[in-house]
């Protein structure tokens, strides 16, 4: 196992490099380092302060669902380990996901298996949702600008995220006594996935609740399409708006393709090959996810602070135990 995931790394690592050294062979680092000169503090400060917000959102729209279930929890509490997740995503993305990793802090402190699983996997299909929504709106807006291949790409990814969320929906509620009855029943896992069911047919009956947390999705993903706009801004770029609404998604959709490490060197060629397509110089548009990713790199170390000042610490197999 330890040799696969090895082999893995390395793999995702060569395509990192690869994609920087290429970026790197077609761009005038000089010109880039002008560009990263020349940067506005104070709205790179504004832009951090409104990716934080979103991750905020982010952290209000779990604490929704997790009250709905019955899980009582404080707004501290979740934005605290929505962070943590946070870094744990950037930091560690193949050995410990950060919704198992809140899921573990949450369950020690509630001891809700259950109802602790459901909200992680209600809070992602309804963030994939609305992320799908935003991306395949941003495709119809900037067909004309987006390269055929990138299209090809994006229409491929989200034809799986819709596939899957499909999926899911079939199975809850159609399958999973019928498969569990069959294969389930031997692991003791059939009481417990049908139980989740349940509660998923309960979380699916609240409408008023799932109507506020897809609205809180809309406003976090409109969040990160104006933080990106922030950053260039503080750059002095003169990109209308209108593209980032048209690119932000599309390059979130792609970098989540587990082919680099984190979507290093992915999101940078991106960033340059779209903004490139509508006059962005390649060394502006280079400069721009520079500081994106800087500051998204800043934005997890706050999850490293949160994560060494609290009092619980991963315990292998206490972690291991929870989601057995």
């Amino acid at each position: 196992m330890r040799s696969k995931e090895a082999l893995l790394f390395l793999v995702k690592a060569t395509v990192s490099v690869l994609a920087f050294g290429y970026i790197f062979s077609r761009t005038d680092l000089e010109i880039v380092l002008k560009v990263l000169s020349q940067i506005d503090i104070a709205l790179v400060v504004i832009g951090f302060g409104i990716l934080n917000l979103s991750t905020i959102i982010m952290a209000h729209r779990w604490q929704i669902l997790l009250r709905e279930l019955s899980i009582p929890t404080t707004i501290w509490e979740s934005i605290r380990l929505n962070y943590i997740a946070l870094f744990f995503n950037i930091f560690l993305p193949s050995r410990i996901g950060g919704d198992i990793t809140k899921g573990y802090y949450m369950y020690k402190k509630q001891k809700n298996l259950t109802g602790i699983t459901l909200s992680l996997l209600a809070d992602r299909t309804i963030g994939m949702f609305s992320f799908i929504s935003v991306n395949l709106i941003a495709l119809f807006l900037g067909w004309a600008y987006i390269p055929e291949e990138i299209i090809l790409i994006v229409l491929i990814v989200d034809g799986l995220l819709i596939g899957s969320l499909y999926a899911g929906l079939i199975v809850q509620r159609y399958g999973i006594p019928n498969i569990l009855k069959s294969l389930g029943q031997q692991y003791n896992l059939y009481d417990r996935v049908k139980k989740v069911a349940q509660q998923l047919h309960s979380l699916s009956s609240a409408k008023r609740t799932l109507r506020k947390i897809i609205l809180w999705s809309l406003v976090s993903n409109v969040l990160l399409i104006f933080t990106n706009y922030t950053y260039a801004r503080a750059l002095h770029l003169d990109v209308p708006f209108i593209y980032f609404v048209v690119f932000v998604p599309i390059i979130t959709t792609i970098t989540m393709l587990p082919v680099s490490l984190n979507g290093l060197g992915i999101r940078e060629y991106l960033v340059t090959v779209l903004f490139g397509a509508v006059g962005i110089p390649t060394e502006h548009a280079l400069g721009l996810a520079l500081v994106a990713r800087v500051l998204g790199i800043m934005h997890g170390g706050i999850g490293v602070i949160l994560y060494l000042k609290g009092s619980e610490r991963i315990n292998r197999n206490a972690f291991s135990k929870a989601y057995k």
